[in-house]
């Protein structure tokens, strides 16, 4: 009952702020132009700066890095894979199958970086910067390959791929936080209390724009058909092959916890903008990121309390 307690006590700030900026864009309070600039600060500042800090200053030990890689990107192949097959199998349209792809393996980071803090320490921490380092890489791949092949054009050759991934800030900071890392290099203590200060910011302004993302979002409610097989897979499936990779593997249970809970977050909410963009479905994107974002306050702590020591 104690471990129940603290599990649930670690959600409610989240539900706090995301509540929060969803009462905020319902009443006024944020428009379009305030969330849209909160959106690219927390995209291109926070979030790197978090990402960078934590990965080039991990507390995960080296030998996890190689197996973690595996792991992440084994898992969300293999989440595609199951998605597409799915939707062969059903008959989909080919519009909505790049939207339910994505509902199947993207993660929502700012939810996932404020708890792992609260719920696994800096160990757990560490880990999911780095689930989230390999998971922006193979999730975007996999994504954009997927959207533009059911919208009808062809995929991006390697060369444009890597030109647009090379683009990201979150792989740029990611990339430079395992370079020092690989290098031995420590972080000068006033720079990593500055990149922990722009982190915590990023967290609590990622979850206000989540928020607000999901009040401005289209109110279509998505159809059983598409939620429901997304959802399995990304619910279950996915934190089910991470879980048991990393019992297989031998990890710290801490980190196997953690790194099972960042798998079972919901789509990302950046996943309707890249649906709407490249020609697919936008109505039932939106209408998965928010049915998953409502469907994640009930997974999410039953995922912690199952797989934590």
């Amino acid at each position: 009952m104690e471990r129940t307690g603290h599990v649930l006590i670690a959600f409610v700030p989240v539900l706090l702020l995301v509540s929060g900026g969803y009462l905020a864009q319902r009443t006024g309070k944020v428009d379009a132009s305030l969330r849209s600039g909160l959106e690219r600060i927390s995209y291109h500042v926070f979030l790197p700066a978090l990402l960078f800090g934590n990965v080039a200053s991990s507390a995960a030990p080296s030998a996890i890095v190689l197996p973690l890689l595996a792991i992440t990107v084994l898992s969300i192949l293999a989440a595609s894979a199951a998605m597409l097959l799915w939707c062969k199998l059903a008959g989909t349209p080919s519009p909505q199958v790049g939207p339910m792809v994505q509902a199947s393996m993207r993660f929502n980071n700012f939810v996932g970086f404020s708890l792992l803090s609260p719920l696994f320490g800096q160990a757990g921490l560490a880990a999911g910067a780095l689930v989230a380092t390999f998971a922006v890489i193979t999730a975007n791949t996999v994504s954009v390959s997927v959207l533009l092949v059911h919208a009808g054009k062809e995929p991006p050759g390697f060369v444009r791929l890597g030109r647009e991934l090379a683009r990201n800030p979150l792989i740029q900071a990611s990339a430079a936080g395992l370079l020092c890392k690989a290098l031995g290099l420590d972080l000068p203590s006033p720079l990593a209390t500055t990149l922990g200060m722009l982190g915590q910011a990023g967290i609590v302004t990622g979850l206000i724009v989540v928020g607000a993302a999901l009040a401005a979002a289209p109110s279509v409610l998505p159809p059983l058909h598409a939620l429901l097989p997304a959802s399995a897979i990304k619910f279950v499936l996915l934190p089910g092959l991470a879980w048991a990779a990393c019992r297989w593997v031998g990890f710290d249970p801490v980190i196997t916890a953690a790194i099972t809970m960042f798998f079972a977050l919901p789509t990302a909410p950046a996943s309707y903008l890249l649906a709407r963009q490249l020609g697919a479905d936008a109505d039932l994107m939106a209408g998965l990121v928010v049915a998953q974002s409502v469907l994640a306050l009930l997974t999410l702590p039953t995922v912690v309390l199952l797989t934590s020591p």
